[in-house]
């Protein structure tokens, strides 16, 4: 199943010390097809978006999870089932 992940930062400002590892995880992530496609949002910096691989939105939070920003509450995610159309 596809989702469509929204990710909110909770603390933009503590996030600099996680980033190296969290660009690790998510590279991880993609390589094992759970992470396919993630976005910055530009006009504010708030947040990202991803589209995820998950069996449902409860697998694609634990998976999720492993990121470091994710693990130490900096980030949180809404998940909303996609399909794709073209």
């Amino acid at each position: 199943m596809n989702l469509h992940a929204t990710g909110a930062f909770t603390d933009f400002d503590a996030i600099g010390p996680y980033l190296e590892e969290e660009m690790r995880v998510v590279a991880e992530l993609n390589a094992e097809g759970v992470i396919k496609s993630v976005y910055r949002r530009l006009t504010d910096g708030s947040g990202v978006f991803m589209i995820v691989e998950a069996d449902d939105p409860g697998d694609a939070h634990k998976r999720l999870g492993r990121l470091p920003l994710v693990a130490n509450g900096l980030l949180t995610f809404q998940f909303v089932p996609v399909e794709q159309l073209i």
